[in-house]
């Protein structure tokens, strides 16, 4: 993240990874910028998250105005609304539960009938090294819990409790999710 602040503007640049702002009005734009998407705050709490070609947009409370570099008309978000971009193309807003959507931000990770797919992704981004799941048929598995954000490895067992997957991990560079 690079941020860069001037008498009329406040900018973020978001290379990779998540991050929620509750952002206080002071008369300067606040603009957070990643890959081609840029949301634009209209006084709002509100949280970014970049991963590999997909860029999410949530609103916990507020407004926000999000335009992708490609030619796709801009989306306004209200409280309670997330948009995807993928490959600089915004797909319909949706209503969400910030509450769950973004539990993140106070140290809980929830999962409401999340496909396994869903699961490694999000595992992806709190463990070291590459989480993969080997068998296709497997991503389409669900998952529910509730769990700490510090404790990947609760979500690993429970995958394999919950799932009966298994599980193997090569310390630092991978886990596997197999049968």
């Amino acid at each position: 993240m690079t941020v860069t602040f001037s008498a009329t503007d406040r900018q973020i640049r978001l290379s990779r990874g998540r991050v929620w702002f509750d952002v206080a009005r002071d008369g300067r734009q606040f603009r957070v910028v990643a890959g081609a998407v840029e949301a634009r705050d209209i006084g709002t709490a509100f949280a970014v998250e970049r991963a590999s070609d997909r860029i999410t947009v949530t609103v916990e409370q507020g407004r926000v105005f999000v335009t992708s570099d490609v030619a796709a008309p801009p989306v306004t978000l209200d409280a309670g609304q997330s948009v995807s971009v993928e490959r600089g193309l915004p797909s319909a807003p949706r209503n969400v539960d910030p509450e769950t959507m973004l539990a993140w931000h106070r140290g809980l990770i929830v999962f409401d009938r999340a496909s396994l797919g869903a699961v490694a992704e999000e595992l992806d981004r709190m463990r070291p090294g590459r989480v993969l799941v080997t068998d296709e048929s497997l991503r389409k598995l669900v998952l529910s819990g509730v769990f700490r954000a510090d404790d990947p490895d609760a979500i690993i067992g429970a995958l394999r409790d919950a799932l009966g997957v298994k599980t193997t991990t090569i310390p630092g560079l991978a886990t596997l999710i197999h049968r």
